[in-house]
């Protein structure tokens, strides 16, 4: 039985493997880690950096290699959207509107709350109307 041993000799770490030639298989693997808490944390914060980066790029880049993919997921989530926007939007210009009367009610700048509330009421009035 032949074996092959890999190592993996890093600055912080020590990886290794072991592969029996002639079943084409592994016997055992595994890493061994030394390093501070700080050099830690600047791992951490640099494996988020380059992860979110790499997301990024794999959206843009499925986005120009499969369009029609793409197209459809935006799709669906525009279809969700158009479910849901008009609810939240309700709900939102409804607590919009109660928040804007009780600041002209208490505050002393009446003019600038009672023309916000007024505003959101006719845009509330809208969307009602649309809908």
């Amino acid at each position: 039985m032949k074996m092959t041993l890999g190592l993996d000799l890093g600055k912080d770490s020590l990886g290794w493997a072991l592969i029996d030639n002639h079943a084409n298989k592994i016997i055992g693997m595994g890493a061994k880690t030394i390093s501070s808490e700080r050099e830690v944390q600047c791992k951490v914060k640099r494996i988020l950096r380059r992860s979110t980066k790499n997301e990024s790029l794999r959206v843009k880049t499925c986005a120009l290699a499969y369009p029609s993919l793409y197209r459809h997921h935006l799709q669906v989530i525009a279809s969700i959207a158009k479910r849901i926007l008009p609810f939240l939007l309700h709900e939102l210009l409804a607590m919009l509107f109660v928040t804007s009367i009780l600041m002209t009610v208490t505050s002393k700048d009446f003019q600038f709350w009672f023309n916000l509330s007024i505003t959101i009421l006719l845009g509330w009035i809208a969307v009602k109307n649309k809908n």
